[in-house]
């Protein structure tokens, strides 16, 4: 169970042990009357406690699943550390079926724009027109890269373009997955114009 803003998040360990586990959360406002009590919601507003027909399971948002050898995460647990960062806690297998002990991992936390929990890393890339006014009309390229080994890949989630009449241009909120080693990619935006036009 984690308190943070204005929800009450319950998550846990969602799947078989065996081969499935993934860590999945649910939440209630804390304005909720019956707060923390329930009922809890997934991202769909699905009742978690009620068998879904609509999505044959019973519902709840994906936190964190397999990835790279941390396979069959599960039994989380959150902290806050001094500096105000919040981590996740959890237990994995490297191999399926396991021949060891579970291994422990730990996560930096971070909220998406829509208050879910998310071991995604937000960046946030911010262009002025006002300043380089040079740029209007231009096609934006960006570019992330960092050192890996052969075959690595980037991830990104939540990524998305708006556009107002603010002079401060926001280019894009891109979430990067905070373990894997990037190569170099290359995102293009839309030619960009005066005022605001986020890639998101």
């Amino acid at each position: 169970m984690l308190k943070y803003g204005d929800y009450f998040y319950a998550c846990g360990t969602y799947g078989s042990m065996g081969d499935s586990y993934t860590i999945r959360c649910c939440r209630q406002a804390t304005s909720h009357p019956n707060a923390p009590r329930g009922p809890y919601t997934d991202k769909e507003g699905d009742t978690c406690s009620e068998f879904s027909q609509k999505q044959n399971r019973y519902p709840a948002s994906m936190l964190l699943g397999p990835d790279g050898d941390h396979l069959v995460p599960g039994h989380p647990h959150f902290w806050q550390e001094a500096d105000g960062g919040l981590y996740l806690g959890y237990d994995y297998r490297d191999q399926i079926p396991s021949v060891k002990e579970d291994a422990m991992a730990v996560r930096r936390l971070h909220f998406d724009s829509n208050s879910w929990p998310t071991v995604w890393i937000p960046i946030e890339v911010v262009v002025d027109t006002a300043a380089r006014p040079e740029l209007v009309g231009q096609v934006l390229t960006l570019e992330l890269s960092a050192s890996g080994a052969g075959g690595s890949k980037a991830a990104f989630d939540n990524v998305r373009v708006s556009t107002t009449t603010a002079t401060l241009l926001n280019v894009t909120t891109l979430l990067a997955h905070a373990s894997k080693p990037m190569p170099s990619v290359l995102l293009t935006a839309a030619t960009l114009a005066a005022g605001c036009a986020m890639l998101e």
